[in-house]
């Protein structure tokens, strides 16, 4: 799924004038991307959970970019405008911080549930409305319940060490 980032007026996606109101002094004027380049998306219209995170460039438009957090998330597109390159300790900051996040959960894996019993099943990912899974009770309940929490409550269960009873 891709969000868009920012409005584009037709006058900003032309080539920019040099005496051009639109352009206020937090954007930038680095207008050159490639894939592959990290950058940050710093402007007073971007919302302020995402306003420093690092992202890589997955495709560069005419006037916007494709870009992708790098500790995976939602593709957000942007205008180029928006955006500027990363320093270097930004760039390592970020990649230590995916490094060390927890495996990711998907739809049916097996977790523990903290401070319960039993094996889960993932029956629900976040969404733009909500940061946390659902799981239910591996092999189902009588009472058709589900636990819902944030990505810190579960730990991911290797399916080898998961045997029939």
């Amino acid at each position: 799924m891709v969000c868009n980032i920012g409005r584009i007026d037709h006058e900003e996606s032309a080539a920019p004038r040099s005496n051009s109101s639109k352009r206020t002094a937090n954007m930038t004027t680095q207008d050159t991307f490639a894939v592959g380049d990290y950058v940050i998306l710093d402007h007073s219209d971007i919302a302020a959970s995402i306003r420093r995170t690092v992202f890589q460039v997955a495709k560069v438009a005419r006037v916007n970019l494709h870009l992708t957090p790098v500790g995976g998330g939602q593709t957000l597109v942007a205008p180029k405008h928006f955006a500027r390159s990363a320093t270097a300790k930004e760039r390592a900051t970020a990649v230590a911080a995916a490094e060390s996040a927890p495996a990711p959960l998907y739809l049916g894996s097996v977790v523990k549930v903290r401070d319960r019993t039993g094996l889960y099943v993932v029956i629900s990912l976040p969404s733009s409305r909500s940061d946390h899974y659902r799981a239910a009770p591996l092999g189902g309940s009588t009472n058709n319940s589900y636990w819902s929490a944030a990505r810190r409550c579960f730990e991911l269960v290797d399916h080898n060490t998961v045997g029939i009873a």
